[in-house]
């Protein structure tokens, strides 16, 4: 997939859901930034095309990470 380059953070909110298909590349640029979900995270990848979420720059600490609040759910 083409990495879509993510400036600060976004937030699934509570009754809401993003679905990210198999190749899809989000570089998340700052380290404050992050993916927060409240709501549903679909992660549709496959073992030859993986769901990436990565910093922008492989340093670590580029990017926050990953958040899923309480009552937030991700799946496959």
């Amino acid at each position: 997939g083409i990495p879509v380059i993510v400036v600060g953070s976004v937030e699934v909110a509570g009754g809401a859901a993003l679905q990210l298909e198999a190749g899809s590349i989000l570089r998340f640029d700052g380290s404050l930034a992050r993916l927060g979900v409240s709501g549903r995270l679909y992660a549709l990848g496959t073992a030859d095309h993986p769901v990436v979420l990565t910093g922008r720059t492989p340093a670590p600490g580029s990017w926050s990470g990953l958040a899923i609040a309480a009552g937030g759910r991700a799946a496959p």
